[in-house]
């Protein structure tokens, strides 16, 4: 077991991974000021990509994807909670972190290992190697006809780097009206300069207004939903769906598999607005595929004592700090 900077180091061709293996990644994520490591398994010859970012008295790490062999591919669930276990043993004896969190919500594990907080949490994915035809009709009737008539409408669709100003605006506008917290216009200028040809800027508009924007990135097989953004003038119903529906085409004519469109948690409440959500994702093609979620903690006293101090500082501002959102998740505790 050890830590290794690139896959270069294991003589394989990191395009078989999946692009959050890649060095262009690995580089934008240290960027975010953290550490980025490889961790490799000689014994089940598995890889693992994880950040570490130092706190003020605790050392939290991320998974950034779930261990896969050196052929890019997932391990069986059995194999997959081994290897975790001896990173985690890993770690642990070397002192690394006090907790490790999952990885993005589109990424799940099929396991989850020993002594640790988990919840079942599912991905909403898309098909895309289905044929345009059976991919349309998969898309729910009301959301179809609404992106006919906004084609019909000459609502126009673009891609490019040169609408990351645009895009921007529908994510700014977005978190205003949801009330929450956003990256900053460098965040995305940073990915699209690591990645260079690897993401994806996508708007919808007309003469006059800017509808709804997308930014995702992409590798050989799969491209991932990262953010997107609507403005409060979309008097076309259909402008969000239509952009969606342009972007997968453009996908699979650059033939790639899968979209991963977020993460699906089990048990929202309907009230939630995560939950319209995930309903929209589904009514626009997305499969539901069910795994796990987990935190492990390394350090209890140091791990405990962080997250009383953000419980209580969330008691005196009136918003809640803690590390994950937790609506919809029935989190456990593993033997």
């Amino acid at each position: 077991m050890k830590l290794i900077k690139s896959l270069k180091e294991l003589n394989i061709n990191a395009k078989d991974f999946p692009i959050f293996f890649w060095d262009e990644w690995l580089a934008f994520e240290k960027n975010s000021i953290c550490d980025v490591f490889l961790f490799f398994d000689e014994e089940s010859k598995a890889v693992i990509p994880f950040k570490v970012h130092t706190l003020k008295f605790l050392k939290k790490a991320d998974y950034i994807y779930v261990p896969l062999n050196i052929e890019g591919k997932n391990l069986k669930s059995n194999s997959e909670k081994l290897v975790i276990e001896r990173f985690h043993a890993f770690l642990k004896n070397n002192k690394i972190c006090d907790v490790i969190f999952p990885p993005q919500h589109f990424i799940i594990f099929q396991t989850y290992p020993s002594k640790c907080l988990y919840y079942e949490i599912g991905t909403l994915t898309v098909d895309l190697t289905i044929p345009e035809n059976e991919l349309f009709n998969l898309v729910n009737s009301e959301n179809r006809r609404q992106i006919r008539k906004s084609k019909k409408l000459n609502t126009l669709v673009q891609f490019g780097q040169e609408n990351l100003e645009t895009f921007y605006k529908t994510y700014k506008s977005t978190g205003k009206k949801k009330g929450i917290s956003i990256e900053p216009i460098s965040y995305f200028e940073a990915i699209s300069s690591y990645l260079n040809k690897n993401y994806l800027i996508g708007v919808c508009k007309n003469d006059s207004s800017v509808f709804a924007g997308v930014f995702d990135i992409f590798d050989y097989t799969a491209a991932y939903s990262f953010y997107s953004g609507t403005t409060d003038n979309i008097f076309i119903k259909g402008a969000k769906k239509h952009l969606i529906w342009d972007e997968f085409m453009l996908l699979k004519s650059k033939g790639l598999k899968k979209y991963h469109f977020g993460g699906f948690r089990l048990n929202l409440n309907i009230e939630n607005d995560l939950y319209n959500v995930q309903v929209f994702k589904q009514q626009m093609a997305a499969k539901i595929t069910k795994g796990y979620h987990f935190i492990k903690v390394i350090n209890p006293l140091r791990y405990y004592l962080f997250a009383f101090a953000l419980k209580v500082k969330s008691l005196i501002v009136g918003k809640d700090l803690g590390f994950i959102n937790k609506s919809g998740l029935e989190i456990k505790k593993s033997k």
